[in-house]
């Protein structure tokens, strides 16, 4: 193989490949737990729809020893969860959903608290607060978002 024909294969690998790793620019500027057991993310509070209850909220789940991830956005009325439980709780998964929600409830009684251990939610819910953080959705929007990933958890269960 000649040196220019090397040099082609060269760039045509190269080429697409820095084009691809440039597309995905959005940063992420929430903040994130330094323990390697436990996945949490914290939204700024001074993004324009306050996110204080749902960090206050993720902080209180985190603590539980099963709860390895928790994901979370909320409303004037509602809390959305998602958590991740241990590799070793997951054969109790719902179960460990139920208790959250429970002790959530009696801690919080005048939102309404939806929580999921779904894998499938726990990524929209992470996608939907990098918006938040990134003020790319307005509070209205948020709003809609939440109740249909809510009436999503619904008719799953």
């Amino acid at each position: 193989m000649t040196v220019l024909k090397l040099n082609k294969l060269l760039y045509s690998i190269i080429f697409p490949l820095l084009i691809l790793s440039s597309c995905n620019t959005e940063e992420d500027n929430r903040f994130t737990s330094e323990d390697a057991n436990n996945d949490i993310t914290k939204i700024s509070n001074t993004s324009p729809v306050d996110q204080s209850f749902s960090n206050e909220v993720k902080d209180f789940v985190m603590k539980k020893d099963e709860v390895t991830g928790v994901r979370g956005v909320n409303t004037e009325t509602r809390i959305l969860l998602a958590i991740e439980v241990a590799h070793l709780s997951q054969f109790n998964e719902q179960d460990h959903e139920k208790k959250v929600k429970k002790e959530l409830e009696k801690k919080y009684p005048n939102k309404k608290i939806i929580v999921s251990s779904d894998q499938k939610f726990f990524f929209e819910l992470d996608e939907l607060e990098k918006q938040v953080q990134n003020n790319k959705i307005k509070r209205d929007e948020l709003t809609k978002r939440v109740e249909s990933l809510e009436k999503l958890i619904n008719d799953e269960a």
